[in-house]
């Protein structure tokens, strides 16, 4: 079986007899309470894998509703996990996906075939929605800051402090967050 996590929303990989027995199954499921969202059937899966951030040393990137799922039948789909839909099959095997990897460019997936296939994220519209996502977070932090600054000009030091913080939190991780944002949002906190 295979499993990751993000944010409240599980991706799984494992056999689901109420679907098609026999068959393997990708699961959403809730992490908060553990009630199943929705589920496909697909050839069973092999392997699974979030998006990586290569500048953290691979790990799985934080910000990423992006999974990759390798199958038995040759084929990788791509899925979008918060909205829990596929968003493509990648069909290019001849036989089993056994393993795969993916960073915010591109996924590459290895198979029984002996072949390594790679696939861009940018035909696919995933770099454009994560931009837009990243913007929308800038944006938040911006307000949150904002906020944090009228607390300081009303001399609630604490308060403005923790915003500042909130900021610093929101925007930690946006590939494309502005680098004289995070400067000010430092200093800002450093001086409450």
């Amino acid at each position: 079986t295979c499993l990751k996590c993000v944010g409240d929303t599980i991706i799984s990989g494992g056999e689901d007899e109420e679907t098609a027995p026999g068959r393997e199954c990708v699961r959403f499921t809730d992490a908060r309470d553990g009630r199943q969202l929705s589920a496909f059937t697909t050839a069973p899966v092999t392997c699974m894998t979030l998006r990586a951030d290569t500048a953290k040393g691979g790990a799985d990137w934080q910000r990423s509703s992006y999974a990759v799922t390798g199958h038995l039948d040759g084929k990788a789909f791509l899925w979008h996990v918060l909205e829990r839909r596929c968003l493509h099959v990648l069909d290019g095997h001849h036989s089993a996906v056994r393993s795969v990897c993916a960073d915010r460019v591109c996924a590459v997936t290895g198979g029984d075939d002996k072949t390594c296939r790679t696939w861009r994220f940018a035909d696919s519209m995933v770099l454009k929605n994560e931009k837009e996502q990243d913007d929308r977070q800038v944006r938040k932090a911006h307000e949150e800051s904002d906020v944090g600054s009228e607390a300081y000009r009303r001399g609630r030091v604490a308060k403005a402090s923790k915003h500042y913080s909130n900021a610093i939190d929101m925007v930690r991780g946006v590939v494309t967050a502005p680098g004289e944002l995070m400067v000010k949002l430092f200093c800002n906190r450093a001086a409450a």
